[in-house]
C-alpha cells in the first residue's frame, strides 16, 4: 500500500481519514522494521538495530563536526569507508580475520599457564626447532597469511620462524594445523634453543 502524503485533507469526506491513517502506520512501521525491532507493546529491544542495509553513494562531503559511514558507489564490491571529521576516508572493508594466535616455548609449552592463544588446541614437538600448531576449530580455506616471530637467548644469536613441509610431517598449511621450524639465520640449521616463538595467522 502507498503511502499518502496528503491526508487529512479538507476536501475529502472526514470518514476516510481513519483508514488512509491506517494505512500510513502501517506503512511506517513496515519501513521501521525492516531494520529495526518493532514491537507492538513496550519491550526491552524496543528499536534495537537487526541489521543496517546502506545504498551505494559517492564520498560525503565534509562537515567538520561528525563522522560518516557508508558504502562507496565507486567501489564494485560495495565496500564500507568511513569518513572522520579532519576529511580523512578509510576502506574499513574487506578485512583479514584474524583466525588464531599462540606464543609456546621451546618444549611446546603454550606460555601464561597454557592461555596465550586464541583458537589453537596445542602444540607438538616434531624434532629440534620444528613444531605443529593445532587449530581448535578449522580454517575456512587453506589459504591464509601468517607471522612468526621468535625471541632468541642471549645465546643463540639471530633466529628465524618459518614454515616447513615433508613428506614425513605433509603440507604446512593445513585448515586443522600448521608447521612451524625455527632455524639459525646464520647457516639455516634447525634451532631447538629459544625463549618464545609468537604465531598469528590471519585471513584463509
Amino acid at each position: 500500500m502507498p503511502y499518502q502524503t496528503n491526508i487529512p485533507n479538507a476536501a475529502q469526506s472526514p470518514g476516510l481519514f481513519p483508514a488512509q491513517a491506517n494505512d500510513n502506520f502501517t506503512r511506517l512501521k513496515t519501513i521501521v522494521g525492516a531494520n529495526h525491532k518493532f514491537n507492538d507493546s513496550a519491550a526491552v529491544d524496543d528499536g534495537y538495530h537487526q541489521n543496517v542495509k546502506m545504498l551505494p553513494v559517492a564520498t560525503p562531503g565534509n562537515d567538520g563536526t561528525v563522522g560518516q559511514a557508508f558504502v562507496n558507489s565507486s567501489n564494485a564490491s560495495n565496500e564500507l569507508y568511513f569518513k572522520d571529521g579532519l576529511n580523512n576516508v578509510f576502506q574499513i572493508t574487506p578485512c583479514l580475520p584474524l583466525r588464531a594466535w599462540v606464543i609456546f616455548d621451546s618444549s611446546g609449552n603454550i606460555v601464561n599457564g597454557g592461555t596465550a592463544k586464541f583458537n589453537v588446541t596445542d602444540v607438538i614437538v616434531q624434532g629440534t626447532g620444528l613444531y605443529k600448531v593445532n587449530f581448535t576449530s578449522a580454517f575456512p580455506s587453506a589459504y591464509y597469511c601468517w607471522n612468526i616471530c621468535v625471541m632468541p637467548t642471549s645465546s643463540t644469536g639471530g633466529l628465524i620462524g618459518t614454515s616447513r613441509s615433508s613428506a614425513t610431517y605433509g603440507q604446512f598449511t593445513t585448515t586443522t594445523d600448521f608447521q612451524v621450524a625455527v632455524r639459525r639465520a646464520s647457516d639455516g640449521s634447525n634451532n631447538g634453543t629459544f625463549q618464545a616463538v609468537s604465531c598469528m595467522f590471519f585471513g584463509g
